[in-house]
């Protein structure tokens, strides 16, 4: 599940919250549009540590890795993470979401806009 909060100048700030299923100790690693920053991120409600990997030119990312272990259960985690873009205004927006280096299913997202802005198209 995502939910983006924007701006009146198009700033956004993004949750995401992903239930996965994990059998061992693997990376993450989650691409955000150009300019995005981490603000936080929590494997099954723990803080973990990240690195910032060399922005990828070809797809215009800042791609952020961290290491996801199963939680109690030893089959699932809990992904949680924050993150949030620079804005040129919400007159065009066009919203990116996070690129994700595992398949994604059951996606909802969320878009919380500032009175007297609606979304008019989504794909």
């Amino acid at each position: 599940m995502l939910t983006s909060v924007l701006a009146p100048n198009g700033d956004q700030l993004t949750a995401v919250e992903l239930g996965m299923e994990v059998i061992q100790r693997s990376s993450l690693t989650v691409g955000l549009p150009m300019g995005g920053e981490i603000f936080s991120i929590f494997v099954n409600g723990e803080s973990v540590n990240s690195i910032r990997l060399a922005d990828g030119d070809e797809d215009q990312t800042s791609r952020w890795q961290f290491y996801v272990l199963p939680g109690l259960d030893e089959r699932t985690a809990t992904v949680k993470f924050v993150y949030s873009v620079k804005g040129d205004g919400l007159g065009d927006l066009a919203l990116r979401s996070p690129v994700l280096n595992v398949p994604l299913e059951n996606i909802k997202w969320s878009i919380v806009a500032p009175d007297g802005y609606d979304l008019i198209d989504h794909d």
